[in-house]
């Protein structure tokens, strides 16, 4: 019999906020300092005392698995909501199941306030919500090579035709680009994804 689950990552958007690139890597895939946000995520709750973590997987189930060393992936072919990914969990759960967006990265979470709080409580769910003081948005430069430039660097790229825009409102991660003109559907997609190496790249 499996282990008991007590985190679990919500990891199956379809990255459409992102555009063009979440074409190519889901979301909870890409890289922050060497590292994938989904790790980045496994590593906050582990820090919670989480044991055993599960994750979903819809968009590119297979680049997702790829990075999710110690994390068990549940595909979801057929999307199951905001939150319908946790009925991979039931019937795995124990006690208590933390569970987190892996396209957000935080220093530290005070998991073990949100814990003690909702045990006092005895209640059956509890949010852990953060205000976000830097206002709805906040830009993000890229450079020539397409990498996202440090906060206060002087000279950033002047706006794309695809401008893209990320920020926090009350601990969720946000961004956003015009995609107008990318493809919609998986058909149109066929040919336009870039080929990746067997390492990823």
């Amino acid at each position: 019999m499996p282990a008991p689950l007590d985190g679990f990552l919500l990891a199956a958007g379809l990255g459409t906020r992102m555009g063009a690139l979440s074409l190519c890597l889901p979301k909870p895939a890409w890289t922050l300092q060497g590292r994938p946000l989904l790790q980045w995520g496994a590593a906050a709750l582990r820090a919670g005392g989480v044991r055993t973590l599960g994750c979903n997987a819809h968009l590119l189930p297979e680049r997702l698995r790829a990075v999710a060393e110690g994390i068990e992936v549940f595909e979801e072919p057929n999307l199951l909501g905001s939150a319908g990914g946790l009925l991979h969990a039931r019937g795995r759960v124990a006690g208590e199941l933390l569970t987190w967006n892996p396209d957000i990265w935080a220093d530290a979470v005070p998991f073990d306030p949100l814990r003690a709080r909702h045990r006092e409580a005895r209640a059956t769910l509890s949010w852990l919500l953060v205000p976000h003081p830097g206002g709805d948005w906040n830009p993000v430069w890229m450079d020539a090579q397409d990498r996202v430039l440090p906060k206060g660097v002087a000279r950033p790229l002047p706006p794309s035709p695809t401008p893209t825009r990320c920020g926090s409102r009350s601990g969720e991660i946000r961004c956003g680009s015009d995609s107008r003109s990318l493809p919609k559907t998986a058909e149109q997609r066929h040919g336009f994804l870039p080929v990746m190496d067997s390492d990823g790249r």
